[in-house]
């Protein structure tokens, strides 16, 4: 099996019950075991260290969002776009705990920024968080850095998060996690044919300036 199948999307699909706006937050996953079965997959999404992310993510979403589903996949390939990829989705449908309060623009967010030991801009990769939905967040240009509030919320998924790169050695996930890791995955060196396409991730960092994401912005 081409090395291809072995790099996976790890993503979160959530939205916003009062206004339905649908977002993604995801990275990708590098399967170092070897041929991924969809056992592996359902095992990956399933599992305990899964689960704890899970709950971190959540913690900060609104409780007017829900989190819909964690979806882990086999990447397409550009170089042999009609390929069947293996699918696990596991159903969440759990709302977010943090309080809501007075709205700040669906597009207004964070970004965590993925960093490689390979120095080249295909090696690096950022992860959007979600939206903050809250003024009260927000300080001129930067977020908010208040202990339980969402920015606090960010810096405990990004430290539960670090449990699934494997830089983190012993302290790695296991169970479903096991020989899984993080990884930047480039689409536009697969389409290249270029020897190395997907880079593991050793370290990452939050940004705490206002990003803006328009695909977030509703429409009317």
């Amino acid at each position: 099996m081409a090395d291809i199948d072995r790099v996976l999307d790890y993503r979160y699909y959530y939205h916003d019950d009062t206004s339905g706006l649908r977002c993604i937050t995801g990275w990708h996953v590098i399967d170092g075991n070897g041929d991924p079965t969809i056992d592996n997959l359902h095992d990956l999404a399933e599992s305990a260290g899964s689960t704890t992310l899970k709950d971190k993510f959540k913690a900060a979403l609104r409780t007017n969002w829900i989190l819909d589903s964690l979806v882990v996949r086999q990447v397409q390939d550009p170089q042999a776009p009609g390929n069947v990829k293996l699918e696990y989705i596991r159903p969440i449908g759990e709302a977010g705990t943090l309080a809501t309060g007075t709205e700040s623009p669906h597009a207004a967010t964070a970004i965590m920024a993925l960093k490689t030991d390979v120095a080249s801009r295909r090696a690096r990769g950022r992860m959007w968080m979600p939206p903050a939905m809250s003024q009260g967040t927000v300080s001129g240009d930067r977020w908010v850095t208040a202990a339980g509030g969402w920015w606090n919320k960010l810096q405990d998924f990004s430290a539960e998060y670090q449990h699934t790169l494997q830089s983190d050695g012993a302290s790695h996930y296991g169970g479903g996690w096991t020989g899984f890791d993080s990884c930047i995955y480039s689409r536009a060196a697969r389409a290249a044919n270029a020897a190395n396409f997907f880079f593991r991730v050793r370290a990452h960092q939050l940004d705490p300036r206002i990003r803006w994401l328009r695909s977030r912005v509703p429409r009317p």
